[in-house]
């Protein structure tokens, strides 16, 4: 019978959407919680017969794929998600390698499309494919003493049953929750100028893409997809101190949209991965809250374009990874 722990995630890069292709990489970091699932939908649908019987008659309405992928985040897998999330990367540098990514303004990004694989070879077990996995929400979590940590919702054209490659583990460094460094600065201010020093205690940001699934009535698939506005959110958990009392003071005696340029980065060597993000409180925070008896301040800003950023979401990462198997 199969077992949990000889499970396994696999991707690979496809070419055209929905057309999946063989596996490429073995995800490293990946989280029990994650899975793959048909998204088709069925309905019944109850007519005047003389009965009292719910329906008599049922059809199956469209096909699709999703799932979800909960990862521990990794200086060399996270370039997978945000190759997704933002649009292929072309790094540059010659090892480290940087990857720059910026949320879409005026034009769609192209999506490293992911044909995504899960299962278990054990006898009784089975191994499927999501073909057309694009990411359409993205939750980095960091906080002290525990790993960063990645959530995400996939959807796609179609699940069906897969095939694994012969693919081997690599060495990945996993991204802790320190040393994060929190930069909070002015609307109009320099980004990563004012840090948040001995102040940040986690933040959670939340990124909903809103891609759908788009069909036409030649077939049960969908044939493809489309992009809407996105939606995001930073929220930080942050010690009530000095520096906080000033925030909370400004929020309390406003006259004015609060707004933010906040930068979160951490390195390790050569290793760097940097979160910037620009928003708006639209509600006061308590003056206390508490984590794990500390009193803290509880902060949610919500994703607004900033003209001294030039966006209001970007990310980097840096590694020694030259090309994305």
């Amino acid at each position: 019978m199969p077992t949990r722990g000889l499970a396994q995630w696999q991707v690979g890069t496809e070419t055209t959407w929905g057309t999946a292709v063989p596996m490429t990489a073995k995800l490293m970091g990946v989280q029990e919680k994650s899975y793959l699932q048909a998204a088709n939908k069925s309905d019944i649908y109850p007519d005047i017969r003389n009965s009292l019987a719910p329906s008599y008659l049922a059809g199956l309405e469209q096909t699709a794929g999703g799932g979800e992928l909960e990862m521990i985040a990794t200086f060399e897998d996270v370039a997978y998600v945000f190759d997704n999330v933002f649009g292929q990367a072309a790094p540059s540098g010659a090892g480290p390698y940087v990857r720059a990514y910026t949320a879409p303004l005026s034009t769609a990004v192209t999506p490293r499309i992911l044909t995504c694989t899960h299962g278990n070879t054990q006898t009784g077990g089975g191994i499927y494919k999501l073909a057309g996995g694009l990411l359409n929400t993205m939750n980095i979590k960091g906080a002290t003493g525990k790993p960063t940590a990645i959530e995400a919702e996939l959807i796609g054209k179609s699940v069906a049953p897969g095939a694994f490659a012969a693919l081997s583990d690599r060495t990945v460094e996993v991204i802790m929750g320190m040393p994060w460094l929190i930069y909070m600065d002015a609307a109009g201010g320099t980004i990563g100028t004012t840090q948040l020093a001995t102040t940040a205690v986690a933040f959670e940001l939340e990124t909903k893409l809103n891609r759908v699934l788009a069909w036409s009535m030649d077939a049960l698939p969908p044939d493809s997809w489309e992009q809407n506005p996105w939606e995001g959110s930073l929220k930080l958990t942050l010690r009530m101190n000095a520096t906080t009392k000033t925030e909370i003071d400004a929020i309390v005696a406003q006259t004015a949209v609060y707004q933010k340029q906040v930068r979160l980065k951490t390195t390790s060597g050569t290793k760097i991965l940097q979160l910037d993000f620009a928003g708006t409180l639209l509600e006061a925070p308590k003056t206390y809250d508490d984590e794990d008896g500390i009193l803290t301040v509880e902060m949610e800003l919500a994703g607004t374009y900033n003209t001294a950023m030039g966006n209001w979401l970007a990310a980097s990462v840096t590694n020694s990874v030259a090309t994305l198997a």
